[in-house]
């Protein structure tokens, strides 16, 4: 599915994908996230595309009118038109979209579809690459001559993480970076968020968006003022000493100051004046590297007369200089303090291993950005060293793609190549707005065809509507694809790509370790194709036949080309599909390979020095920086006064998969956080909608708050646009300002000059409440005075309160199943108590007056002495009184229930878990639904069974709906048929029964063994994970301070017994740093790969989770609140 390529197992049920679960013995196997376990979801979405299609209606219409035609005759008409296109215009009239393999499936096919599109000779491809990898992976080549290599942190002392969350995107190095913190490395990390590792960082970095290259350049400063840096690989495997003259900016060369005017060695100085030449070819000085002044400043005489050198070290010394601690904490509004800290980590670790990603590379100055956070970790030379960045031993195989398959000339006929000769063009990759410029305008030349490959551009890239006027203009679209997207609506032809769980993929390697790479693994189908969807491989062998590349395309056999793949390696296709767990072959990794002896002389780096570029006459002959520089004070913009960014989420792969219900249920609705200040400032409300404005355009979302960002900064969800029908949910017009479409806020107007990246994670912007008439009722943030009016016992041990807030003379209404949180004062607690109940009576009242909850007292357990019984629940039911004094948040909560719905709808509630489905029942009679409801209320006896009355009126009132009342220890005075419907416990048969083959949305509230059980008994019948639906109270996190300790947690499988106070961390934390193993991922509780049972006590979440199951608790986000017992 993505570029974590996580190991997993697969159980397949009558020709159905049922479940998928981690592979431990896999390499990267130890975990799996959400969104691959959500695996038989995706692969059985009604709404996938299974049967190639063609528009019948004009691209004006909003129906595109789609006919089903035959894989033939649409293969033969696209084929057609391709090659008369190339043949009259150049293959360059044909762009292509190809979709990142870091985000999506097309991991398995992407060698093959560039084999394609090179050999057909197109260089416009629309990848995405100038936003997604192409600084990690290219422009860190015009220092390091390659991409950045994979972090050693198995052998590091320390970890940078700079505009990366490997807990969102990358699976298994969360897993590492969890386990080298276990055994004490320390962790730096850079984001504007407190997400991912920066929660648990020795050194969390706030730095605002885009402001990154002033903070790489200040810690650099600092080393270097402090003489903390590897002087001696600077020395000999850099070019810092090498003498640029001032005049021209080029680098000095023995030709200029010998008789020998072919001799090119670049020229340093020792710091006893003699000059020290370097061959460029040999890699080697004429002297002791150790001897060269990397400050030396001269003026010397040469043929065309006195000039003044200095070394290429000074210049980017004096870049650093730019930048004290005090400018950088101004421009970055990260504090002095926090700054020196971490440069002292630096300083202190022998051996830093680093990362960096899309929040490096989704800036205007994104390239030098890469360029100032390489040449930082220059000054450790860790490059290719033990407990640095490292590159791994691969088995040798035949690499289906290159660029020489360009053939002859094509390169310079990219679009954008001219304004970007070191960018992404010279690879063949192009912007989207270059290619929608060349589509609407003609220039430099008209594009005629669109080739797509699972790229859905109009959401997920800038300028919008320049996107839908290209995509309405291009003379013939193709769009390849599992899913009818936004971008798909445009296409002649849509053509079903199938998921990676129905067809095969070879991989070499898997990136984490050297044993990782060790392994060669032909993943098999696990299931058939659905319909007639095919992988994009599949497509492209057969276009590339119709089109006259067989020759290249192995006359359309892939098994042939694979083989032809393989052939270095020495094992065959029928070996590896004889052992489906792939096959390893051991193998060395060897340290420092740049130092390596060649007949030649040394290895070196692959750079136009053959060293690590510190200065890059490169970039210098094309006009930019040699050294990075970055503009002292960006402007801002009274208008838009906000810097507005994006990251990621841990449920969703871009714009992929809010259609399916386990995922879109975490995370409901597009959200930007923002501070609370900024929100009161702004007169916006948590919950509410808000409308982000940018000078491009608008977008609509929900406001969430979060006190750990910069005031000054907003942050978006992006890929936004799907309707998820299960969950009831809407789609959003991504084509409109009521939408909400991220890119409708950004454009490439102020883009990075040599990749072209565009400003995703740095744009200006405002935030407002939506336009038009403000509610009458409108909810409020943080706590409120409330007083309480009623309180009225409804059952043995339950009591209903009415509260009235301050300055509500009318309350607002609220989603039914919605919850209020409530903080008071208990006697014997020097702390407000704080708990969330759910609100009963109808969630829609014009009249409201107050909000009604019902709260059943939990005793302490019989058995167990030293445990005291519910501390907020004795008070609500033996201590409150009208008119105490409390404070209450505004209803919130995500466990809702649709008042109208297309399926049977069941709630299952068990003893006082009956609060959340009242106001749900109302709500739905006040309204008139129509829809089945089932209730199925267990309680022990009638004694507890409370609303048993206001439940048999609803049924009046609701035309479809049916209780069942179920008691598993009746009273003497209890009768089956009158007081309940029968004894015993709730089945799966009393949920599914009487629905015929529609399976009921099922949704439960009660004791977690009870709601256990079920999901057990549903699985087994079968039952649609996505359509069980759990409630589970929590306080937000916002409103309880981290408990301090000490408090003893037991984890019951070893016996072992620790003690925990704060600095413990969580309790993955604390098991991890004492030598237990616990199941693990994603280490932001996102994965769910950490769920463990709590026996005994009580625990809290450090941070928000969309996590509701009682009983259980996330061990990588879990705190003790007392002493606890976990199952772990």
């Amino acid at each position: 599915m993505c570029r974590s390529r996580c190991g997993a197992t697969f159980r397949v049920r009558q020709g159905r994908l049922v479940e998928v679960k981690p592979a431990p013995d896999h390499p990267t196997g130890k975990a799996l996230c959400l969104k691959g376990k959500a695996a038989p979801e995706i692969w059985s979405n009604p709404g996938r595309i299974l049967y190639p299609m063609r528009r019948t209606n004009p691209k004006s219409d909003p129906d595109p009118g789609w006919e089903r035609v035959s894989w033939d005759e649409a293969l033969a008409d696209i084929a057609t038109r391709l090659g008369t296109i190339r043949d009259r215009h150049g293959a360059e009239a044909i762009g292509f979209a190809v979709t990142t393999p870091s985000g999506t499936p097309m991991s398995d096919s992407i060698d093959w579809v560039e084999r394609f599109i090179r050999t057909f000779g197109s260089p416009n491809t629309v990848y995405g690459t100038e936003i997604c990898n192409w600084h990690k992976d290219h422009a860190h080549k015009f220092t390091y001559g390659s991409g950045i290599l994979f972090p050693d942190y198995e052998n590091a002392d320390a970890i940078l993480l700079w505009g990366f969350n490997p807990s969102a995107v990358w699976l298994d190095q969360a897993t590492q970076i969890a386990a080298a913190r276990a055994r004490g490395a320390k962790i730096i990390a850079v984001d504007p968020r407190h997400a991912g590792y920066a929660q648990g960082a020795t050194n969390w970095l706030r730095v605002l968006p885009g402001r990154d290259g002033p903070l790489a350049l200040g810690l650099a400063n600092i080393l270097i003022e402090r003489g903390a840096f590897d002087a001696s690989f600077l020395r000999r495997w850099s070019n810092a000493g090498f003498l640029v003259d001032t005049a021209t900016g080029a680098f000095l060369r023995a030709s200029d100051i010998t008789e020998d005017g072919d001799d090119d060695r670049y020229v340093a100085v020792g710091t006893d004046g003699a000059f020290v030449f370097f061959d460029p070819r040999r890699k080697v000085f004429s002297a002791d590297a150790a001897t060269i002044d990397l400050r030396a400043e001269i003026r010397l005489k040469t043929a065309n007369g006195e000039i003044s050198c200095r070394t290429a070290f000074s210049y980017y010394a004096e870049a650093c200089a730019q930048w004290p601690v005090a400018r950088v904490a101004e421009a970055t509004s990260v504090p002095e303090q926090d700054i020196l800290d971490a440069a002292e980590t630096l300083i202190n670790a022998g051996r830093v291993a680093y990362y960096c990603w899309s929040g490096v590379g989704q800036h205007r100055e994104a390239t030098q950005i890469d360029r100032a956070i390489a040449l930082l970790m220059s000054l450790k030379g860790g490059y290719d060293a033990p407990g640095g960045n490292v590159a791994y031993s691969k088995h040798p195989m035949n690499a289906p793609t290159g660029f020489d398959q360009f053939p002859d000339g094509q390169i310079q006929k990219a679009l954008g190549y001219p304004e970007r000769p070191l960018g992404p063009p010279s690879q063949g990759w192009i912007t989207g707005g270059d290619l929608y410029r060349a589509i609407l305008t003609g220039a430099p030349y008209p594009i005629r065809a669109l080739i797509g490959f699972g790229a859905n551009i109009s959401v997920s890239q800038g300028d919008t509507d320049m996107a839908v006027d290209a995509l309405k203009a291009v003379p013939f679209h193709v769009q390849i694809d599992s899913i009818e997207t936004p971008t798909a609506r445009f296409a002649d032809y849509v053509l079903p790509a199938n998921t990676p769980w129905e067809r095969e993929a070879l991989r070499n390697g898997f990136e984490v370790s050297q044993d990782a790479e060790s392994l060669i693994q032909l993943r098999q189908a696990v299931v058939p194709s659905s319909g007639e969807s095919r992988s994009d491989t599949e497509v492209v062998f057969d276009l590339a036949v119709r089109l006259g590349m067989s020759d290249a395309f192995f006359g359309g056999d892939i098994d042939a080309a694979r083989e032809w793949q393989l052939e270095p390696s020495g094992i065959t296709l029928a070996e590896l599909r004889a052992h489906p767990k792939g096959i390893k072959r051991p193998l060395r990794y060897r340290e420092r390979k740049y130092a390596q002896e060649t007949a030649q002389g040394a290895r070196g780096f692959d750079t136009p020095t053959g060293l690590v570029e510190v200065y890059s006459q490169r970039l210098a002959d094309h006009g930019y920086d040699p050294v990075p520089q970055f503009d002292p004070s960006p402007q801002g913009d009274g208008d838009y006064p906000f810097l507005l960014t994006t990251a990621k989420s841990g449920y969703y792969c871009h714009s992929q998969y809010r259609n399916v219900a386990s995922l879109r249920k975490r995370m409901a609705d597009p959200e930007v956080r923002i501070h609370p200040d900024t929100a009161d400032a702004k007169d916006l409300v948590g919950g509410e909608w808000a409308e982000l404005s940018s000078p491009n355009g608008k977008a609509r979302m929900r406001v969430v708050l979060d006190h750990h960002l910069h005031p000054g900064v907003l942050i978006g969800s992006y890929g936004w646009w799907q309707a998820n029908p299960t969950l009831n949910l809407p789609a959003y017009d991504p084509f409109s300002e009521t939408g909400a479409n991220y890119n409708r806020l950004v454009t490439a107007k102020a883009s990075d000059p040599i990749s072209g990246s565009v400003p995703h994670r740095s744009t200006r912007c405002d935030i407002a409440p939506l336009p038009g008439k403000r509610p009458a009722r409108r909810a409020w943030n943080g706590f409120r005075r409330a007083v309480v009016r009623d309180v009225v016992r409804v059952a043995d041990g339950c009591t209903r309160v009415a509260f009235a807030v301050d300055g509500f003379e009318r309350l607002p209404d609220f989603l039914p199943g919605q919850h209020i949180t409530l903080r008071a004062k208990v006697p014997g607690h020097d702390e407000p108590v704080t708990r969330c109940y759910s609100l009963v009576g109808s969630a829609v009242d014009p009249q409201r007056a107050t909000y009604e909850i019902t709260v059943r007292f939990v005793p302490a357990p019989p058995d167990m002495p030293d445990v005291s019984g519910g501390v907020m629940s004795g008070f609500i039911n033996q201590v409150l009184t009208p008119r105490t004094p409390v404070e209450l948040k505004a209803p919130s909560g995500t466990f809702t229930m649709p008042l109208t719905s297309e399926r049977p709808v069941v709630l299952v509630a068990g003893g006082i878990g009956i609060t959340p489905f009242l106001s749900y029942l109302e709500t739905a009679a006040l309204r008139g639904a129509r829809h089945p409801i089932r209730l199925i209320y267990a309680n022990r006896n009638s004694a507890g069974h409370a609303y048993r009355d206001r439940i048999a009126e609803l049924a009046r009132l609701l035309p479809n709906f049916e209780a069942i009342s179920i008691y598993d220890n009746p009273l003497p005075g209890d009768e089956a048929g009158r007081t309940h419907d029968r004894t015993g416990y709730v089945r799966a048969e009393d949920i599914l029964a009487g629905w015929g083959k529609q399976a009921p949305e099922v949704y439960q509230c009660g004791p977690p063994p009870m709601m256990a059980a079920l999901e057990t008994a549903l699985g087994a019948a079968g039952h649609p994970v996505a359509q069980l639906h759990k409630e589970a109270f929590v306080a937000p996190v916002a409103d309880k301070p981290l408990p301090d300790g000490p408090f003893r947690v037991t984890f019951a499988n070893s016996g072992k017994s620790l003690e925990w106070n704060r600095s413990s961390g969580s309790l993955l934390d604390l098991a991890e740093s004492n030598g237990l193993t616990m199941a693990s991922g994603c280490r932001a509780g996102q994965c769910e790969s950490c769920r463990v049972r709590v026996i005994d006590g009580k625990v809290m979440h450090r941070t928000e989770l969309a996590f509701d199951e009682d009983g259980y608790c996330l061990a990588c986000q879990a705190v003790p609140e007392t002493d606890v017992t976990v199952e772990g």
